[in-house]
């Protein structure tokens, strides 16, 4: 008989569960686990972001310098990927993931400043006068501004280190070009250099 008490005693512990203060330590321990991983999950995310627009930029360059070779020329184009998707040289519309809208045009100089064109070197205005071949991507963060230019033109020289690290600095030399947005903005236009002729 004492036996069957014992089995009831014990049974009766199991069944009982966990007890308020155990559920409260648990949920802590999710809850700093969660903070310390979303950050890193977002960033994550964002990095992937930046990194596919690299490769669509490249992957447009690519068939952009295709498209030179087969016809020695680059027209005035607003539609400059639709051209490249006609002479089957590229799959897809060019999109990216960091901006609002994107376009892949040809226009006469290009960059922010039509007027001025790309800077290329650093030191003079490479391709003024010229057709050129860019990407603007519209409503780009100001930060994933700086890191496509970081990523795809290198880490900042002398020449325009402010314009790689500070946000409020217009970044007008390279293949990315973009102007600080305005005050209170959070976004800027980024232009893409491709090629020019």
């Amino acid at each position: 008989m004492k036996l069957n008490t014992n089995i009831n005693n014990s049974t009766k512990r199991s069944a009982r569960g966990f007890t308020l203060i155990e559920m409260v330590g648990v949920l802590a321990v999710i809850a700093i686990l969660a903070a310390l991983l979303v950050p890193k999950i977002f960033q994550a995310i964002n990095d992937s972001k930046l990194s596919s627009t690299v490769s669509t930029l490249n992957t447009c360059k690519t068939a952009t310098m295709s498209y030179y070779a087969q016809t020695n020329k680059f027209t005035i184009a607003e539609d400059f990927d639709k051209v490249l998707m006609a002479s089957n040289l590229l799959d897809s519309v060019f999109q990216c993931k960091v901006a609002d809208s994107c376009k892949m045009h040809v226009v006469k100089s290009g960059g922010p400043d039509t007027t001025v064109g790309y800077n290329l070197d650093g030191a003079a205005n490479t391709t003024l006068n010229a057709a050129v071949v860019e990407c603007v991507l519209t409503g780009v963060s100001i930060a994933d501004a700086i890191e496509l230019s970081k990523r795809i033109d290198g880490e900042a020289t002398a020449a325009n280190a402010l314009s790689k690290s500070d946000a409020t600095v217009d970044d007008l030399k390279g293949r990315v070009e973009y102007k600080a947005p305005a005050s209170g903005a959070t976004t800027t236009d980024v232009y893409v250099y491709i090629a020019h002729k």
